[in-house]
């Protein structure tokens, strides 16, 4: 609790509790009483609302944008009931931003699995190269390898 007038460095450790009317009502009107009488410290607590409405306008852009995103994403995994789905569906129809992000989910998508077929492609492709040059190398270097049992039963190899 504080005591007498406030003088404007104390005000300056009380103003973030002022701001969000964490102080006692006593310790509250003290405070409101110094800004209501000092102009540098009322346009500090001003600059400082100000940047708390920017800060929670912001907060709450991305709070919106977190809560589109992760019904869009429910809705692309089939994780919606079917009301839901319904619900969304018009929502992605009506409102610009939810069908923007829908589109750039659809262009990942299609995208990743490009890149997933192409490498399986890929894949595929190494592998029957890696077979093939295992085969021609065991031609290559020992051919009579292949042929030793034969040999061996014919008793033509000793």
């Amino acid at each position: 609790m504080l005591t007498g007038n406030l003088d404007c460095k104390n005000l300056k450790k009380l103003m973030l509790n002022y701001i969000n009317f964490e102080l006692s009502k006593k310790d509250m009107e003290r405070v409101s009483q110094h800004l209501r009488n000092c102009p540098s410290c009322m346009e500090k607590y001003s600059k400082m609302q100000k940047r708390k409405r920017e800060l929670k306008s912001k907060f709450k852009a991305i709070e919106k944008t977190i809560h589109m995103e992760n019904q869009i994403s429910s809705y692309i995994d089939f994780e919606l009931c079917e009301e839901e789905r319904f619900l969304l569906e018009g929502t992605i129809l009506i409102n610009k931003e939810y069908k923007e992000t829908l589109m750039s989910y659809e262009e990942i998508n299609r995208i990743l699995n490009r890149a997933k077929r192409e490498v399986a492609r890929h894949y595929t492709c190494t592998l029957t190269e890696k077979i093939l040059n295992k085969i021609k190398e065991k031609r290559a270097i020992k051919p009579l390898l292949f042929f030793q049992p034969l040999f061996r039963v014919h008793g033509e190899l000793k």
